[in-house]
């Protein structure tokens, strides 16, 4: 699911896209729990660097499955708060849960509102297309 929106880097980084804030968010806590205190644009230092560019490949991977916000919502849950890696095996049931709730929740939002389904959910694949057989097909087919 691509996202266009941007969001305040936490480290002097601007405007970034949301899986540079998801990175931000994993390193940081990383961070934490070993003590650290992260300098701004602690992702140019030779100690950050790969682990930052690890999370970011992670967050580009759980982004084409799943929204920003609810990959947010799983790794503030109290089961994503012993998460400290985005490529954590047990992390995409959460990330799955999470999404679900989200298109739930706005199926019955749109209902109670009275409007139609939002575009974003779902759908059944369409059918194969099969063209009929016209009337030139058919005689093309007598002269075989």
């Amino acid at each position: 699911m691509a996202d266009q929106r941007k969001y305040d880097s936490a480290y002097g980084g601007g405007q970034i896209t949301a899986a540079q804030f998801l990175a931000e968010f994993m390193v940081a806590r990383l961070a934490r729990v070993k003590g650290v205190r992260l300098p701004l644009k602690f992702w140019n230092l030779p100690a950050w660097k790969r682990t930052y560019r690890l999370q970011l490949l992670h967050a580009y991977s759980v982004l084409k499955l799943y929204s920003p916000e609810a990959v947010s919502r799983a790794l503030r849950s109290p089961e994503g708060k012993k998460a400290f890696s985005l490529n954590a095996p047990w992390l995409d049931a959460l990330f799955q849960a999470e999404q679900e709730k989200q298109l739930v929740s706005a199926v019955s939002e749109s209902a109670s509102q009275g409007e139609d389904l939002p575009a974003n959910l779902p759908s059944a694949p369409r059918p194969a297309f099969i063209p009929k057989a016209s009337v030139l097909s058919k005689l093309r087919g007598l002269d075989g």
